[in-house]
């Protein structure tokens, strides 16, 4: 397997509320090793962490306490996602699997294998019904979570896939690679809608996020920037810039209006979409 980057947040995890500007609601401790990915329960009362340490925690927002425990991974837990109704979480790790596990009991509901390189990325689709996973093997995968069958394999990358996401009504998923591209694909059928080549000087692309309306979609990357992109046509509507470090990971805000990027310069940004001005650090 090759070195894996050091992208991870740090043994602890800020819960912070930075669209309003409120400050640290609370730190969570008890990873032992970097943090690579959070994510939240759609109801907004429980976060999933996935670390180094093998482990993904379940912790109580209002409280800050650990849940649950899961340990299943045999390798770093590479990304987390809750299922869009909140009963399941789907993992992805260097052990080359994606779990699906049962939130409420942390049981290990369905062990996806195929991919033969790490599981760098897992996303639930606006469904719940289908899960992509993007893989250090250049592959994205997509299954189906009730059996998990593998539907398709979209294939064309030439780097690993870091990131992969779903457009809010299902129909594309967007991914990420250490190739230089970003690249929109069709659900339905697997072919490739658009390749998106701005980037140069082995900028990895190592997140990508769709607007709520799915019109746009942000991207993070490894020369520092973040890029909004028009989905309609490919173009680059916007790109910001400020980061001092790798930009690992971006999100926007319910409404649209803002885009939240994460980078290794330790720095979490607000942005304004509209004209990308940074609203705060």
């Amino acid at each position: 397997m090759a070195a894996l980057p050091r992208r991870g947040l740090g043994l602890l995890i800020a819960v912070t509320s930075v669209l309003q500007c409120a400050g640290t609601l609370g730190i969570l401790s008890g990873h032992t090793s970097y943090v690579d990915s959070v994510a939240f329960s759609p109801d907004g009362t429980r976060i999933a962490s996935g670390g180094y340490d093998e482990t993904i925690h379940i912790w109580t927002v209002a409280d800050g306490t650990v849940e649950r425990t899961l340990r299943n991974h045999w390798h770093l837990v590479m990304s987390v996602a809750f299922s869009p109704n909140g009963t399941r979480i789907a993992s992805g790790s260097a052990d080359q699997t994606v779990h699906i596990w049962t939130a409420a009991d942390g049981t290990v509901e369905r062990i996806l294998s195929g991919h033969t390189q790490s599981v760098w990325s897992v996303a639930f689709s606006p469904d719940g019904t289908r899960i992509a996973s993007g893989s250090e093997d250049n592959s994205i995968r997509i299954w189906t979570a009730a059996d998990g069958t593998v539907e398709r394999i979209l294939s064309g990358h030439t780097g690993y896939v870091s990131s992969v996401a779903f457009s809010p009504d299902g129909t594309r998923i967007a991914s990420g690679s250490d190739d230089w591209t970003m690249r929109i694909w069709t659900a339905a059928d697997g072919t490739v809608e658009r390749i998106l080549t701005s980037y140069v000087d082995s900028s990895w692309v190592m997140s990508v996020a769709f607007s709520p309306d799915g019109t746009r979609i942000a991207s993070g990357s490894s020369d520092w920037t973040i890029r909004i992109w028009t989905v309609a046509n490919g173009t680059v509507e916007r790109i910001l810039s400020g980061h001092t470090g790798t930009v690992n990971s971006v999100a926007f805000s319910p409404d649209g209006s803002r885009i939240a990027s994460g980078s290794s310069d330790y720095s979490v940004r607000i942005w304004m979409v509209a004209d990308g001005t940074v609203e705060r650090t």
